[in-house]
């Protein structure tokens, strides 16, 4: 249960995640506003430590995170472990996309509208969890139903049934 009394659940990784960790048509200025909202939702949850914002957006100046994909952009931020207290993962549908710089030609932007902001502690979590996703996105279908859906709940129902635990997945211990 997250600290606002809505329902949490594990991802694949042992990454937590729900409703109170997804944003739905987000109105952000710039990634930066994107980022700073939804790292007030992990801070909200007790997910992070104090830093974590400046070392995201210091992270992400030096190493761009914008995807272009068959059918919308996204961005996948992420900070130094360190700061992260459990990890989780926030997910914004922007109203308007915002430019994000992209992570194969940080001199390219891209006009980005989903935003998977992850909080790992382990290494090897976050290169799996990478993987994961970087399958789920490749048809375009996943990223098609999150533009699609009405409002958090179904977001959070999405992202979870792709995304989730399996029943066979070991999770490290913390």
């Amino acid at each position: 249960m997250g600290q606002d009394g809505r329902e949490r659940t594990e991802l694949f990784g042992g990454m937590a995640f729900g409703e109170a960790l997804t944003l739905s048509d987000l109105e952000a200025a710039d990634a930066g506003d994107a980022l700073r909202s939804l790292t007030a939702c992990l801070e909200r949850e007790g997910c992070i430590g104090d830093g974590f914002l400046d070392a995201l957006v210091e992270r992400e100046s030096n190493f761009p995170t914008g995807l272009a994909t068959k059918t919308t952009s996204v961005a996948i931020p992420h900070a130094d472990p360190a700061f992260v207290k459990v990890p989780a993962l926030a997910v914004a549908r922007l109203r308007r996309p915002v430019s994000f710089r992209a992570m194969d030609n940080p001199e390219h932007s891209l006009a980005v509208q989903l935003v998977f902001l992850l909080a790992l502690k382990d290494p090897e979590v976050h290169v799996a969890f990478l993987k994961k996703f970087a399958l789920a996105i490749q048809s375009g279908d996943f990223l098609s139903r999150l533009m699609g859906c009405e409002g958090r709940a179904c977001l959070c129902e999405e992202v979870v049934r792709v995304l989730g635990k399996p029943a066979t997945e070991k999770v490290p211990p913390e």
